[in-house]
């Protein structure tokens, strides 16, 4: 079990480095969840680089707009030196 005070200081960073988006409507990624679209929609209109996902129909369209859609391992292969 992580500590209490591990999860306040983590949650206190993201918090800190997060970005408030509305997710503005995305309606030509034909994805079935909904909520795969909406984090496709903050994503892009937070300009993130990448969206982290294990989910193989998102990761199938590779990404929208600027915002790359990756698995962890991926993520990790390009930010590793």
């Amino acid at each position: 079990m992580v500590p209490k005070g591990s999860v306040d200081a983590l949650l206190q960073h993201l918090e800190m480095r997060s970005i408030r988006v509305r997710g503005s409507r995305i309606r030509d990624l034909p994805l079935k969840d909904k909520g795969d679209r909406r984090l496709v929609e903050a994503a892009v209109e937070g300009e993130a680089a990448y969206l982290v996902s294990a989910d193989r129909e998102l990761l199938r369209y590779r990404g929208y707009g600027g915002t790359e859609f990756v698995t962890p391992t991926e993520l990790l292969k390009r930010l590793s030196p």
